[in-house]
């Protein structure tokens, strides 16, 4: 039998093998969370299931991605809550749409750029000081940055098919680098010190705005040094 759909989530189970609770290569939909995971390629089995789509490894131990070089087909991957301090080991997982390392111990974005048809990229939570490493994500629309340590909106210059940008609770000073974003959509700005500034001159601003171009022009013609 082939599973279509696997969720594994009973705290008592410590997994060690993928066909514990997969039978079957062509399984398309994979979940293990709480299972106190550390080493992706321990798990026996992971790296047969080549026809895998969808991966969820969230709230595990997990501190490197690794073991997912035979997962070609994979176009979500779900690593929320581990301890990632470093993204590299998807040089080869080029068809991922998704991927979500949420509440992680990340400092940096590198290791992206072979993920050229990424569309959603959530890295929030964690410890990015800089925006960088996604020059070659040409079709990015969506991404969600919030609650990092990232103080300039910069290094998205590159990602013109990019609609939604969140970067609430981060350190962001002032809008400058925003006006290259032409075909962004939504911004959402919420806590962060420009957030004050922009109250200063719009009452109204509740930390997000639709065609973002418009709140640059605003603040331009408004804001006073």
């Amino acid at each position: 039998m082939n599973l279509g759909f696997v969720r594994f989530k009973r705290k008592k189970y410590r997994v060690k093998r993928a066909n514990d609770f997969i039978t079957g290569k062509k399984s398309r939909f994979l979940t293990i969370t709480n299972k106190k995971i550390e080493d992706i390629s321990e798990i026996e089995g992971l790296d047969k299931l080549t026809e895998l789509q969808v991966l969820n490894l969230s709230n595990n131990n997990i501190s490197e991605i690794r073991g997912l070089d035979s997962l070609i087909n994979l176009h979500s991957l779900i690593l929320d809550d581990n301890s990632i301090h470093q993204l590299k080991g998807l040089e080869h997982n080029y068809k991922l749409k998704y991927l979500s390392i949420n509440k992680n111990k990340l400092r940096e974005i590198t290791g992206l750029e072979n993920l050229t048809q990424l569309l959603y990229l959530q890295l929030m939570d964690n410890e990015i000081s800089a925006i960088s490493g996604l020059e070659t994500l040409i079709n990015l629309q969506e991404l969600y940055l919030r609650k990092n340590h990232i103080s300039k909106i910069r290094g998205l210059e590159k990602v013109r098919s990019l609609k939604k940008l969140n970067l609430e609770k981060n350190q962001i000073q002032d809008l400058e680098g925003l006006e290259n974003l032409e075909n962004l959509f939504w911004i959402f700005l919420g806590k962060n010190p420009v957030f004050k500034e922009v109250k200063k001159i719009s009452r109204t601003f509740l930390g997000y705005a639709k065609y973002p171009q418009r709140l640059v022009k605003y603040c331009k013609d408004n804001l006073q040094n």
